[in-house]
């Protein structure tokens, strides 16, 4: 999956639809994170079932 940071940034959706790391990883507890890109306006998780 892919997000924007839960702030402002140079574009994206706005701020009250996106999640923060944290709130995303709760979401998707139920599949075991693989990998995870934080960058300075997104960021990107891999999931795969457990």
């Amino acid at each position: 999956m892919v997000d924007f940071q839960k702030r402002q940034t140079s574009f994206g959706p706005p701020v009250h639809e996106r999640l923060t790391e944290e709130e995303a990883a709760e979401i998707f507890s139920e599949v075991t994170l693989v990998r995870k890109y934080s960058f300075e306006e997104f960021y990107q998780m891999e999931f795969e079932n457990r």
